[in-house]
């Protein structure tokens, strides 16, 4: 009777653990997944071979990718909503699009090239960010990772040093754009 209960329990206890096991889904088959954003009820996944809609409820996926949807290259690094719902994605060599469920709205491919050079430092940053720029008059701009404009600096007279104060900023990792005639610079900078 010992035995018979021993071996009871046993089959109990390696039960509950196999039933305690967690359950893996790949909703991606696999990619390289480069972001990942949550909107209402939808993941979307950036993916080396495009972007992926994902229904947390259903689990439902929607593939889009250059075939299928104008996506301007399937690389699609990085995502960013804005308020009224377009989704911007930062692709590997296509440069950015601004996408809705019905498709590409507008691709910019801006050429993103070096305004010749910029230098940031400190980074991390605290209180303030000093960018220095080989040419004058450019543009400013901070993005925070959700693809929000934090901060917009139109700098004036025939200055190429900027001091930027961030003391306001939440701590985390931004993306400095720096435009000029020339063309455009991102960099990214952490604010600590």
């Amino acid at each position: 009777m010992k035995k018979l209960n021993l071996i009871l329990i046993t089959c109990i206890f390696l039960t509950n653990i196999v039933i305690a096991q967690p359950q893996w889904i790949n909703y991606t088959n696999g990619n390289y997944i480069s972001s990942i954003l949550e909107e209402g009820n939808s993941f979307w996944v950036g993916t080396n071979v495009g972007l992926v809609k994902i229904d947390k409820t259903t689990g439902n996926k929607i593939f889009y990718n250059s075939a299928n949807s104008g996506l301007p290259d399937n690389g699609a690094n990085s995502i960013a909503i804005d308020g009224s719902g377009t989704k911007w994605i930062g692709t590997t060599y296509g440069g950015l699009a601004a996408f809705n469920e019905n498709g590409i709205i507008n691709s910019v491919n801006e050429q993103i090239e070096p305004v010749e050079h910029i230098t940031v430092y400190p980074n991390p940053a605290h209180n303030q960010l000093t960018v220095i720029a080989s040419r004058a008059k450019q543009s400013i701009s901070i993005y925070n990772l959700q693809g929000q404009q934090v901060k917009s600096i139109q700098p004036k007279g025939e200055c190429n040093k900027y001091i930027i104060n961030v003391d306001n900023l939440p701590t985390g990792l931004y993306i400095l754009k720096v435009s000029g005639d020339k063309g455009t610079e991102l960099t990214k900078f952490i604010k600590y």
